[in-house]
Protein backbone atom coordinates (compact mmCIF):
# COMPACT_ATOMS: atom_id res chain seq x y z
CA UNK A 1 0.00 0.00 0.00
CA UNK A 2 2.83 2.42 0.83
CA UNK A 3 4.33 1.85 -2.63
CA UNK A 4 0.99 2.79 -4.22
CA UNK A 5 1.01 6.02 -2.24
CA UNK A 6 4.51 6.80 -3.42
CA UNK A 7 3.48 6.15 -7.04
CA UNK A 8 0.65 8.69 -6.73
CA UNK A 9 2.94 11.27 -5.13
CA UNK A 10 5.61 10.60 -7.76
CA UNK A 11 3.05 11.10 -10.54
CA UNK A 12 2.06 14.43 -9.00
CA UNK A 13 5.67 15.51 -8.54
CA UNK A 14 6.59 14.58 -12.11
CA UNK A 15 3.66 16.51 -13.55
CA UNK A 16 4.44 19.49 -11.32
CA UNK A 17 8.08 19.47 -12.37
CA UNK A 18 7.08 19.14 -16.02
CA UNK A 19 4.88 22.20 -15.58
CA UNK A 20 7.91 24.06 -14.24
CA UNK A 21 10.22 22.96 -16.99
CA UNK A 22 8.53 24.91 -19.72
CA UNK A 23 7.82 21.90 -21.88
CA UNK A 24 5.56 22.69 -24.80
CA UNK A 25 4.71 19.05 -25.42
CA UNK A 26 1.21 17.68 -25.03
CA UNK A 27 0.56 16.12 -21.61
CA UNK A 28 0.03 12.39 -21.62
CA UNK A 29 -2.14 10.36 -19.27
CA UNK A 30 -0.69 7.99 -16.72
CA UNK A 31 -2.52 5.62 -14.44
CA UNK A 32 -2.19 6.27 -10.75
CA UNK A 33 -3.61 4.58 -7.71
CA UNK A 34 -6.41 6.32 -5.87
CA UNK A 35 -6.81 6.34 -2.09
CA UNK A 36 -9.68 3.85 -2.37
CA UNK A 37 -7.34 1.35 -4.03
CA UNK A 38 -8.76 1.73 -7.54
CA UNK A 39 -7.02 3.44 -10.38
CA UNK A 40 -7.79 6.48 -12.42
CA UNK A 41 -6.26 8.41 -15.24
CA UNK A 42 -3.98 10.90 -13.55
CA UNK A 43 -2.12 12.85 -16.20
CA UNK A 44 -1.20 15.57 -13.74
CA UNK A 45 -1.85 16.91 -10.28
CA UNK A 46 -5.41 17.69 -11.31
CA UNK A 47 -8.17 15.16 -11.62
CA UNK A 48 -8.92 14.25 -15.21
CA UNK A 49 -11.31 16.79 -16.70
CA UNK A 50 -14.87 15.75 -15.98
CA UNK A 51 -16.67 18.07 -18.38
CA UNK A 52 -15.99 20.27 -21.33
CA UNK A 53 -17.36 23.71 -21.99
CA UNK A 54 -16.63 25.39 -25.27
CA UNK A 55 -13.56 23.20 -25.74
CA UNK A 56 -11.99 24.21 -22.40
CA UNK A 57 -11.33 21.55 -19.79
CA UNK A 58 -13.22 21.90 -16.52
CA UNK A 59 -11.85 20.11 -13.47
CA UNK A 60 -13.82 17.90 -11.16
CA UNK A 61 -15.34 19.88 -8.29
CA UNK A 62 -17.17 19.22 -5.04
CA UNK A 63 -20.48 17.36 -5.27
CA UNK A 64 -20.11 16.73 -9.01
CA UNK A 65 -20.22 20.44 -9.99
CA UNK A 66 -17.57 22.21 -11.99
CA UNK A 67 -15.12 24.93 -11.08
CA UNK A 68 -13.50 27.44 -13.39
CA UNK A 69 -10.01 27.10 -11.89
CA UNK A 70 -8.75 30.14 -13.76
CA UNK A 71 -11.55 32.10 -12.11
CA UNK A 72 -10.51 31.30 -8.52
CA UNK A 73 -7.58 33.73 -8.66
CA UNK A 74 -7.17 36.88 -10.72
CA UNK A 75 -4.03 38.77 -11.68
CA UNK A 76 -5.22 41.44 -9.21
CA UNK A 77 -5.50 38.84 -6.40
CA UNK A 78 -2.00 37.60 -7.16
CA UNK A 79 -0.55 41.13 -7.30
CA UNK A 80 -2.22 42.07 -3.99
CA UNK A 81 -0.88 39.00 -2.17
CA UNK A 82 2.55 38.57 -3.79
CA UNK A 83 3.43 42.05 -5.02
CA UNK A 84 4.26 40.61 -8.46
CA UNK A 85 2.36 41.30 -11.69
CA UNK A 86 0.95 37.98 -12.96
CA UNK A 87 -0.74 37.45 -16.29
CA UNK A 88 -4.16 35.86 -16.68
CA UNK A 89 -4.48 32.19 -15.84
CA UNK A 90 -4.04 29.65 -18.60
CA UNK A 91 -6.06 26.42 -18.47
CA UNK A 92 -4.26 23.37 -19.83
CA UNK A 93 -5.68 20.21 -21.37
CA UNK A 94 -5.86 18.37 -18.02
CA UNK A 95 -7.73 21.09 -16.15
CA UNK A 96 -4.89 22.84 -14.31
CA UNK A 97 -4.68 26.63 -14.38
CA UNK A 98 -1.29 28.34 -14.35
CA UNK A 99 -0.53 32.00 -13.72
CA UNK A 100 2.97 33.32 -14.44
CA UNK A 101 4.68 36.57 -13.55
CA UNK A 102 4.56 38.95 -16.48
CA UNK A 103 2.25 36.63 -18.40
CA UNK A 104 5.14 34.39 -19.48
CA UNK A 105 4.14 31.32 -21.48
CA UNK A 106 6.70 29.07 -19.75
CA UNK A 107 8.15 29.01 -16.27
CA UNK A 108 11.04 31.46 -16.47
CA UNK A 109 11.79 31.32 -12.74
CA UNK A 110 10.20 34.68 -11.98
CA UNK A 111 7.10 33.14 -10.44
CA UNK A 112 4.21 30.85 -11.15
CA UNK A 113 1.17 29.51 -9.32
CA UNK A 114 -0.68 26.37 -10.41
CA UNK A 115 -4.20 25.46 -9.26
CA UNK A 116 -5.69 22.00 -9.66
CA UNK A 117 -8.41 19.86 -8.16
CA UNK A 118 -7.25 16.40 -7.15
CA UNK A 119 -9.55 13.51 -6.26
CA UNK A 120 -7.69 12.73 -3.03
CA UNK A 121 -8.10 12.98 0.73
CA UNK A 122 -5.87 15.03 3.01
CA UNK A 123 -5.05 11.91 5.05
CA UNK A 124 -3.68 10.32 1.89
CA UNK A 125 -1.69 13.46 1.02
CA UNK A 126 -0.23 13.67 4.54
CA UNK A 127 0.75 10.01 4.61
CA UNK A 128 2.38 10.35 1.19
CA UNK A 129 4.48 13.37 2.12
CA UNK A 130 5.39 12.07 5.57
CA UNK A 131 6.77 14.45 8.15
CA UNK A 132 7.68 17.98 7.28
CA UNK A 133 4.27 19.34 6.41
CA UNK A 134 1.75 20.97 8.67
CA UNK A 135 -2.00 20.97 9.17
CA UNK A 136 -3.68 24.29 8.41
CA UNK A 137 -7.19 25.68 8.31
CA UNK A 138 -8.21 27.79 5.32
CA UNK A 139 -11.55 29.58 5.54
CA UNK A 140 -12.93 26.81 7.74
CA UNK A 141 -11.58 24.02 5.50
CA UNK A 142 -8.98 21.53 6.68
CA UNK A 143 -5.74 21.86 4.77
CA UNK A 144 -2.16 20.67 4.57
CA UNK A 145 0.94 22.73 3.79
CA UNK A 146 3.80 20.88 2.08
CA UNK A 147 6.87 23.10 2.40
CA UNK A 148 9.69 20.87 1.22
CA UNK A 149 8.90 18.01 -1.18
CA UNK A 150 8.67 18.84 -4.85
CA UNK A 151 7.07 22.22 -5.33
CA UNK A 152 5.68 23.87 -2.23
CA UNK A 153 1.98 23.13 -2.18
CA UNK A 154 -1.17 23.95 -0.24
CA UNK A 155 -3.83 21.23 -0.18
CA UNK A 156 -7.36 22.23 0.90
CA UNK A 157 -10.20 19.76 1.50
CA UNK A 158 -13.11 21.01 -0.60
CA UNK A 159 -15.40 18.05 0.09
CA UNK A 160 -16.61 14.99 -1.79
CA UNK A 161 -13.12 13.43 -1.61
CA UNK A 162 -11.50 16.33 -3.49
CA UNK A 163 -8.71 18.76 -2.65
CA UNK A 164 -7.83 22.09 -4.17
CA UNK A 165 -4.07 22.16 -4.72
CA UNK A 166 -2.06 25.34 -5.14
CA UNK A 167 1.60 24.86 -6.07
CA UNK A 168 4.23 27.61 -5.99
CA UNK A 169 7.49 28.27 -7.77
CA UNK A 170 9.90 29.76 -6.87
CA UNK A 171 10.04 28.88 -3.23
CA UNK A 172 10.37 31.91 -0.97
CA UNK A 173 10.61 32.47 2.78
CA UNK A 174 6.97 33.54 3.17
CA UNK A 175 5.45 30.94 0.82
CA UNK A 176 3.11 29.51 3.47
CA UNK A 177 1.66 32.96 4.23
CA UNK A 178 1.23 33.65 0.51
CA UNK A 179 -0.26 30.18 -0.06
CA UNK A 180 -2.74 30.61 2.79
CA UNK A 181 -3.91 34.02 1.58
CA UNK A 182 -4.30 32.81 -2.00
CA UNK A 183 -6.10 29.65 -0.85
CA UNK A 184 -8.55 31.79 1.16
CA UNK A 185 -9.31 33.83 -1.97
CA UNK A 186 -9.65 30.73 -4.15
CA UNK A 187 -11.95 28.90 -1.72
CA UNK A 188 -14.17 31.98 -1.43
CA UNK A 189 -14.71 31.91 -5.22
CA UNK A 190 -15.60 28.22 -5.43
Amino acid sequence: MKSLKLVAVAAFAISALAACGGSTGTPTAATASTPSGGSSAAPSSAAAPSASSGGAAVSQAPAGGSVDLCGVLSPTDLKTVTGDAYGVGSLDSVGECTWRVGGATVNDGKGQVIAAIQAITLDYVKSSYGSGGSDVTVSGHAGFWNPTQGLQSMWIDIGAGNALVLSFDPIVDNSQTVATKLAEIAVSKM
